[in-house]
């Protein structure tokens, strides 16, 4: 009985942490896990959904204008986070814009 007790608190432990680094807009089940994702590791909201929204309308072009319309902190943030976003838009078309703006970053 003692081990399932332990286990039992080790899930509540992990449970409580994950619950924890959530950030309280997307706690809902309601809410899309990818949206939810990418708020919950930084990006803006306003962004999160717009990537979103051109992700589930399979628009390549508003997603790439999406990620351009990300400021300097959350462009190199979501470089970081979802180079496979980035991946998207260069292999979909040649983006003078994205390239300029992955230019001045200092990891890339």
């Amino acid at each position: 009985m003692d081990k399932l007790t332990t286990i039992q608190d080790k899930h509540k432990g992990f449970l409580d942490n994950v619950l924890g680094r959530l950030t309280e807009k997307c706690e809902s089940n309601e809410e899309d896990l990818f949206l939810c994702s990418l708020i919950d590791r930084g990006l803006a909201g306003t962004r999160a959904l717009a990537i979103v929204s051109a992700l589930d309308d399979g628009d390549i072009k508003s997603l790439a204008y999406a990620i351009l319309s990300c400021d300097t902190y959350n462009f190199p943030l979501l470089w970081k986070i979802e180079p496979r976003l980035f991946k998207l838009v260069l292999e979909d078309h040649v983006n003078v814009a994205m390239i300029e703006r992955l230019e001045g970053l200092d990891n890339v």
